[in-house]
């Protein structure tokens, strides 16, 4: 059990602080911010969703997103719920935008991730191409960032990040009866992005 006595060698042991050699200080890790820190921003501005709405017009255009992974998960969520109409296949977009906060080049600083929700397509776009991969539909790619996976595994007690294989798969699934979903891996541009139908097909 941690405790006031064994918290912050816990903390060192456990990869979320580390003794900084050249000042002896505890410093927070990059992962420890991301998965812990509510307000993480102040250290890691580029960690942050950015939703732009075309869609909706009670909501604003530009929506900013920060936070901790699983509070900026669950806030992306509820905001779906608003922006989309209710028959849209949104589990297939929140799997899109659970693989980005898992798998994005958090070292890539000048871009964040960005949801674009329009009347022809949605997009989620990620900083960072997949890892080694030769074709986006298999699963032959390295993934980033498994100490964050481990964590948000143990965090998230909605266990949406326990199936985390076969996303490309079931974001294909998901639309099977309204269009295709597009994968396109940019080395030029260093992204990933998701490309789903629009929001035309499902407005009554």
């Amino acid at each position: 059990m941690v405790n006031e006595d064994n918290r912050l060698s816990f903390m060192d042991n456990a990869g979320i602080t580390f003794i900084e050699r050249d000042y002896n200080k505890r410093v927070v890790t990059l992962g420890g911010l991301l998965v812990f820190s509510s307000i993480n921003s102040i250290y890691i501005p580029h960690n942050i969703i950015k939703i732009v709405n075309k869609v909706n017009h009670d909501l604003d255009e530009v929506i900013i997103i920060q936070g901790s992974l699983l509070d900026m998960l669950d806030k992306v969520e509820e905001l779906f719920k608003k922006i989309f109409p209710l028959n849209y296949p949104m589990v297939a977009v929140h799997e899109a935008v659970k693989n980005a906060i898992l798998y994005r080049d958090y070292t890539v600083f000048y871009k964040e991730i960005e949801i674009v929700v329009n009347y022809n397509s949605v997009s989620v776009i990620s900083p960072g191409n997949l890892l080694f991969s030769t074709k986006v539909n298999t699963h032959n790619y390295l993934k980033r960032n498994m100490w964050v996976y481990d964590k948000l595994i143990a965090l998230d007690d909605r266990k949406r990040f326990i199936k985390s294989g076969r996303g490309f798969a079931r974001m294909k699934k998901a639309f099977a009866k309204y269009g295709k979903v597009i994968f396109v891996d940019s080395k030029d541009d260093n992204s990933f992005k998701v490309i789903f139908p629009g929001i035309k097909n499902f407005i009554k």
